[in-house]
Order: C-alpha cells, then sequence, then structure tokens
C-alpha cells in the first residue's frame, strides 16, 4: 500500500517494497523496522511511518506511536484480524490514536468482507470504550492494484485518494503554534549509525524550533542531561 500512495503523491522510486530497504527486509520480502517518510498531497504534507505487520516485530510498532497522531489499521479481507492485530491495535487505542481501518485484498474471490468487518468491530468493543475510537471509518482497498474504495458495493475504486482524503479528514493536524514559543524538545525513536554522517537520529519535534547550526543537549530517559551536546 506504500507504495501506491508515494506513487499516487508523486514520489519518483523504481521497483517495489520501497520502505523494505535493509538487507533481511529484501530477502525475506517483509517490513522488520518502522520507517518515516512524507506524503505531499493537496495543499498537505503527511508525515507517514511504515511500520511491520509481522507478529514478531509488534514492537515496532509499538516503539513509534509517541510519533503519530492516528493509525492506518491494514486487515487482510479474508484472513481477518490476526493475534499481531490485537497486539497492536490495544496499544494504538491505549496511547488515544485516531484510527482508519482499511480492509485490503478486497479483489480476491472468497473474501470474507462483511464477516470480517464484523470481527474487527468486536476487537475493538473489547479493547476500548472510547466513543471517540469506536467512530472509525472503513475503507476496501487493493494494495497490489492501488485502488481504495469506501463502498464495497462500489468495487474497483479508482485510485488511493480516498484513503489519503480521510487522513486529513479523520487523523488530527501535528500542528499547534502555541507549541512554537516553548524552548525546542525532541523525543527519539530511532537512532542508526551511518559511515559519512556518523549518529543520525529519528523521532518527533515535540515543542519549539530549531535550525541548522543550533547546540542542543541529549538528555536521559529520566530527564537529566546526557553530558552531550551536539550541533544540528
Amino acid at each position: 500500500m506504500m507504495d501506491k500512495l508515494l506513487q499516487h503523491c508523486g514520489s519518483v522510486f523504481t521497483g517495489e517494497r520501497a520502505m523494505d530497504s535493509n538487507e533481511h527486509e529484501k530477502e525475506r520480502g517483509i517490513t522488520i523496522m518502522s520507517k518515516y517518510t512524507r506524503l505531499h498531497y493537496k495543499d498537505h504534507v503527511l508525515h507517514v511511518v511504515d511500520t511491520p505487520g509481522h507478529a514478531d516485530f509488534g514492537g515496532e510498532v509499538e516503539r513509534i506511536l509517541s510519533m503519530v497522531d492516528g493509525v492506518i489499521l491494514l486487515v487482510d479481507a479474508s484472513e481477518g484480524p490476526m493475534s499481531q492485530t490485537k497486539f497492536v491495535l490495544s496499544k494504538a487505542l491505549a496511547a488515544n490514536k485516531k484510527p482508519i481501518v482499511v480492509m485490503n485484498k478486497i479483489d480476491r474471490e472468497g473474501n470474507r468482507a462483511e464477516e470480517v468487518e464484523g470481527e474487527i468491530m468486536d476487537l475493538f468493543f473489547a479493547l476500548t470504550s472510547n466513543e471517540d475510537l469506536l467512530q472509525y471509518p472503513v475503507f476496501y482497498a487493493s494494495a497490489r492494484q492501488g485502488w481504495v474504495s469506501n463502498n464495497v458495493k462500489q468495487l474497483p475504486g479508482k485510485d488511493v485518494s480516498p484513503l489519503l482524503d480521510a487522513i486529513l479528514e479523520h487523523i488530527p493536524a501535528a500542528s499547534d503554534p502555541s507549541k512554537l514559543t516553548k524552548p525546542f524538545a525532541m523525543s527519539v525513536n530511532t537512532i542508526q549509525t551511518d559511515l559519512h554522517l556518523g549518529r543520525i537520529v529519528t523521532g518527533k519535534v515535540e515543542t519549539g524550533t530549531v535550525r541548522i547550526g543550533d547546540r542542543v543537549k541529549v538528555l536521559t530517559r529520566e530527564g537529566s542531561a546526557a553530558g552531550v551536546e551536539t550541533t544540528m
């Protein structure tokens, strides 16, 4: 699905599984590490974190929840919710993240769309009583063919724009002008090492602003100074 969203928003790349970039992901054909990208859609910039769907890497989803304001739950229209679906959804709902449900592979014969939709609803009711989180939109999709529809009786869809429009409508924007006046603070979720650039951190700017050349302090998880100061 990420490939089709990238293509629709004008990103240029070759091949498939553009976000699955490391050696193990290419070898196994699955997403292992969460990765961030941006989508330019209409007059908006959408910040997207692509996460694994495999049960063994559910912790990757839990780790990035502080970076996002909403989640898209992708469920197979034939298999329905799996054990990892319950795990990651429970973490997202506990963190109060607005959900959007997408039932994928709806184009396949023998899909259980109506039954699976009921299973998803039962799962939501078992995990939360928050009325706001229970009012989630449901979409029907074929990631392989590159379309999404909000009506199971109107298939196939034209493209993935209905999902992008739903993100704009249902997931709150991250911007809050009052936060810009506060001191700069960024929560780090990923630390990587590059042979040329050195240490690379990825996270979410919680408050304030930062510019190239600014000096910032690194803090421990407990909030005390880690004794490290670096230049942006």
